[in-house]
């Protein structure tokens, strides 16, 4: 692309306006000359004689020389027409322009020359020409040249002594592109330097004999005439771009992998591109916010509480409290460590009084129960089998219930493992330990709950995740999406499952968080006993 040979491609635009008259350059070779007549042809086909030619016509440079140059330009007052099917037949435009000429010194131009005496002449457009010089600095290496071959006459013609020359000229318009112009380099359209010049061609014959039809004192005649109404465009074009390189990478590849197909089967599609990787990263993404937005509710309702108890209750008699609320068994909370055990309950001072014994087994009585209730096991983990399942958690429940009435409801407030053995709980394996072994078996049974429904959810999302990678496999997943719709279903009321959308597909992406009240309405707490 850097030494890039740029083609030229030819077209052809009509003129939609009249053409200006060009710039007529005049040279005569060791000697003046004279501008004796400028004719108009109409395009009725009528003429006219401009009154004072010399209005039009600029003297070239005085610098000693004997040869002169004259220019004739017309700027806009002179238009050649096109013709059209409405065209005006009154219209200002003219068909050819008719100069007569004369050399002041016949004698110096025939010593300078062994020929016929003539003059030179070159057609320009107004607006590059030799005469309006352009600096070289703002010009391109296209421009450039153009005026270089100008300067060597590259569309020069001349008429001689005695001589009728028409010049016919056509409009020529070359686009060039500018050097390191972004975007031909890329292979798109570029902004063009556009180079009008004007191409020529001649024809003579000599005068008339008759001095009765000569217009004067001239030793020639040469007319200036449109040749056609359009123009002849040349256009650069690179050979060489990054799309076409582009475009060529991709045929290879194409050919190559057409090959590919032809021996070895279709390719397979590996699923590392961006469709692939955007949805699990929503989905990772999705995961986050609400485990954030959790962890932020439940920080808020333990600074509430922390706060509530921190108020003065002096004057607030204990019953009249309100009770701690009770976290649920599903909630982001640190478990507990083995060695730890749950504070002890207050007991009563041997020196009270009786009513402040009765006071104290009371606040023991309540706060047992309390602690109680937040830590009995849930009945989706208990040992049932599945034979009347309803029946069976509604006892197993009842009866935890009562063996906590019975460990904290002794006489006096007292304790026993006796009372326990009466509790009938024979299906717990620490219910002939103390009270806080209880608690720590049941502390240990919500931790290895929670571990097990972390697991059950990191191992849903990896299978989500391979689901995903078989679909870009081209296997059809839709049957897995409907069995796992099913199994949700069917454990609508278990604790460890959240409800999901009902569509097919897609509704594990964008889970709200009100999923999360779900778990707390099929707690054991809110079933009726």
């Amino acid at each position: 692309m850097t030494y890039d040979k740029p083609l030229l491609r030819l077209s052809r635009e009509d003129m939609e306006k009249p053409y200006p008259a060009p710039y007529i350059e005049m040279c005569s070779q060791n000697s003046t000359m004279t501008v004796v007549q400028c004719d108009l042809m109409y395009m009725n086909w009528s003429m006219s004689t401009i009154p004072n030619c010399y209005d039009y016509i600029q003297m070239g440079d005085n610098n000693g020389d004997p040869s002169k140059c004259y220019l004739f330009r017309a700027s806009d007052a002179i238009n050649f027409g096109i013709l059209k099917s409405d065209y005006d037949q009154s219209s200002p435009d003219i068909r050819r322009i008719d100069i007569y000429w004369k050399i002041d010194s016949i004698v110096n131009v025939s010593i300078a020359s062994v020929s016929v005496p003539s003059i030179s002449m070159e057609l320009y457009n107004p607006s590059f020409n030799r005469w309006d010089e352009i600096p070289e600095e703002e010009m391109i290496p296209q421009q450039a040249q153009y005026f270089r071959d100008m300067v060597l006459g590259n569309d020069r013609s001349s008429t001689s002594q005695n001589t009728t020359t028409t010049v016919f000229f056509t409009p020529h318009l070359y686009r060039a592109i500018r050097p390191r112009d972004p975007l031909s380099l890329l292979g798109f359209e570029p902004k063009y330097v556009e180079i009008p010049t004007l191409k020529s061609i001649q024809l003579d014959w000599p005068l008339q004999q008759n001095i009765n039809i000569t217009r004067g004192d001239y030793h020639g005649l040469f007319n200036v005439q449109l040749s056609k109404a359009s123009y002849d465009v040349q256009t650069e074009q690179r050979q060489h771009t990054l799309l076409a390189a582009v475009a060529l990478a991709g045929g290879a590849y194409g050919v190559l992998t057409t090959l590919y197909i032809l021996l070895f089967g279709m390719i397979r599609h590996a699923p590392f591109g961006l469709a692939n990787q955007l949805p699990m990263a929503t989905i990772r993404g999705v995961e986050k916010i609400k485990q954030h937005r959790k962890n932020s509710r439940l920080d808020e309702n333990n600074n509430s509480n922390q706060n509530y108890n921190n108020k003065p209750n002096i004057f607030v008699r204990f019953f009249q409290r309100p009770p701690k609320p009770s976290q649920h068994l599903l909630d982001d909370v640190s478990a507990p460590a083995k060695s730890d055990t749950p504070p002890p309950p207050p007991h009563p001072s041997s020196n009270t009084s009786t009513h402040e014994t009765k006071r104290d087994s009371l606040m023991i009585e309540q706060y047992q129960q309390q602690h109680a209730m937040v830590s009995l096991p849930t009945p989706a983990f208990s040992q049932q089998s599945d034979e009347g399942s309803s029946t069976r958690f509604q006892g197993t429940w009842d009866r935890y219930y009562y063996s906590a009435n019975l460990a904290t409801t002794g006489a006096g407030g007292a304790t026993t493992a006796e009372q326990l053995s009466n509790s009938s709980m024979h299906s717990l394996p620490m219910s002939q330990e103390p009270p806080h072994n209880l608690l720590m078996a049941v502390d240990q049974v919500q931790r290895e709950q929670r571990d097990t429904a972390a697991k059950a959810a990191q191992i849903e999302q990896r299978l989500l995740e391979l689901q995903e990678v078989l679909r870009a496999y081209y296997i059809n997943m839709d049957y897995l999406d409907q069995q796992r719709n099913l199994r949700r279903r069917g454990r609508q009321r278990s604790v460890y499952y959240d409800k999901r959308s009902n569509s097919i597909e897609g509704g594990w992406l964008f889970d709200t968080d009100d999923d999360d009240d779900s778990i707390h309405k099929s707690s054991p707490s809110s079933r009726p006993h």
